[in-house]
């Protein structure tokens, strides 16, 4: 039988979304009771699988996350969002950006 471990993203037609595995415990020789959550909905699924059922379930690798991005791009895309959003925090933020200075006070 193939080895499903905890932790494992099964993808299979017996639940509606991607799974990530709780646990997997063997019942007898031939049958598999995996209890997982789904990856979008949260939800539980717990089916007993036999042996048969268990070649349409596929593990998915999961790949590392790397931080291999330019930092600099990052950056920018970062400063872009911060700037698209000021308006909401700061109730000035036209008149601080607008470069316009007021007219001094005459005597």
């Amino acid at each position: 039988m193939t080895q499903i471990k905890p932790d494992n993203i099964l993808k299979s037609p017996f639940w509606p979304e991607e799974v990530r595995v709780i646990s997997a415990t063997a019942i007898g020789e031939t049958q598999i009771r995996i209890e997982a959550v789904g990856l979008e909905t949260q939800r539980f699924y717990n089916p007993i699988l036999s042996a048969e059922d268990i070649k349409a379930v596929e593990i998915l690798e999961e790949k590392p996350f790397t931080f291999s991005a330019d930092g600099e791009s990052l950056f920018l895309y970062l400063e872009s969002h911060r700037i698209r959003n000021a308006f909401q925090f700061d109730p000035l933020y036209t008149v601080n950006v607008s470069q316009i200075d007021p007219p001094a006070p005459s005597n």
